[in-house]
């Protein structure tokens, strides 16, 4: 079942990425839908790679949880706003004030990011500017297609690559024969090597939200 719900996704995304885009605001001709479909693919894929390289205890369902929130967002939590508002606040609450490391943005390749708590809340950020860009980011129509694409290169990319094995390629499509691209959790190994904690919101709101923290105000301007 899982197979032949792949092969559908996957021409049906071949069919919507034939159709011509215009490209508004310009007079040259439009990047075809193919062209712009295989772009989209791409980015994804180099981001979720780059995000295997760069953790290496990640495995096959923290590779799929990677295309899928690139592709499909934090949509699936939309019907029940105000409680991921509360996990998202109790969770806040319970990260250091001060002393978090690390990138605050990670790209996801599509227009979505995840913006990570940790440091996010230790460089000055806002918890009510970060809930107001979730709000928006549940807003946006998950791409299953796309997904379909981008799933199937990144796992052939990582299973060649060495980033994932085998075995846990082989129980996710367990997982997957039995669901329609469900969402999941990260794999004990991620949890335990990174102690993840972030919210997956558009792009363009996470270097927003980032460019109001401590960390990128002027020297002068942090005294």
């Amino acid at each position: 079942m899982y197979r032949s719900l792949r092969a559908a996704v996957l021409i049906a995304f071949a069919f919507a990425a034939g159709c011509p885009q215009l490209c508004a605001g310009s007079d040259r001709p439009a990047e075809s839908g193919e062209t712009h479909g295989i772009r989209r693919v791409e980015a994804v894929v180099a981001a979720a790679l780059e995000h295997l390289h760069r953790h290496p205890a990640a495995q096959a369902r923290d590779a799929y949880k990677f295309a899928y929130q690139a592709c499909l967002g934090p949509a699936h939590a939309r019907n029940e706003p105000a409680l991921a508002v509360n996990y998202l606040t109790r969770e806040w609450a319970a990260l250091p004030d001060s002393g978090a490391c690390g990138p605050v943005i990670e790209p996801l390749g599509n227009g979505l990011a995840r913006l990570h708590l940790a440091p996010f809340k230790a460089a000055g950020g806002s918890l009510a500017g970060l809930i107001a860009a979730w709000r928006r980011a549940i807003t946006v129509e998950p791409d299953t297609a796309l997904f379909a694409a981008a799933w199937e290169r990144v796992r052939a990319r990582a299973e060649a690559e060495g980033l994932v094995s085998r075995d846990e390629l082989a129980e996710l499509d367990r997982l997957l024969a039995e669901h329609e691209w469900p969402a999941v959790h990260h794999s004990r190994n991620f949890l335990a090597a990174y102690d993840p904690h972030y919210r997956v919101i558009l792009a363009g709101d996470a270097h927003a939200l980032a460019a109001g923290t401590e960390m990128h105000r002027p020297e002068r301007a942090r005294r």
